[in-house]
């Protein structure tokens, strides 16, 4: 039989619900660590906040030890257009600066920014629109 530690976990999410679960797994926990655990049916990565060990009276004797652990979701990694809105905004002006004549609305809608990202870069101050007639074949 393996050797196990009993990890007792209150987990905080996102949404500040709370989630107590039993583990058994085959390595201590280590404050700071990034852990991947089936809870409820999904799979969730917690960051580990505080372990405690609980005394060795209270474990069996092929046992890693018991212990509590408090531990909050890891948010995952954005992508795409899951970017955090500075970063994207960002990326939008750093286009826009590149281009000598700045960018049609279609080629940042390309892009992926929104149309309610730019007109939020335009109330701010941070970029202008204007409106151009384009003649076809011109």
């Amino acid at each position: 039989m393996a050797v196990k530690a009993t990890w007792h976990v209150k987990l905080t999410r996102r949404d500040h619900s709370r989630t107590a679960f039993t583990e058994y797994l085959n390595r201590v926990p280590k404050r700071g660590a990034i852990a991947t655990l089936d809870v409820d049916g999904e799979r969730v990565k917690l960051r580990i906040d505080v372990v405690r060990e609980q005394p060795p009276h209270t474990r069996a004797a092929a046992s890693l030890g018991v212990f509590d652990v408090l531990a909050t979701t890891e948010r995952p990694m954005p992508t795409g257009r899951e970017r955090s809105p500075p970063a994207t905004r960002r990326r939008a002006l750093e286009l826009i600066a590149w281009s000598p004549d700045g960018m049609t609305e279609a080629m940042l809608l390309a892009h992926g920014f929104t149309v309610e990202m730019l007109v939020d870069l335009i109330r701010a101050g941070l970029a202008t629109a204007k409106a151009e007639r384009v003649i076809a074949g011109a």
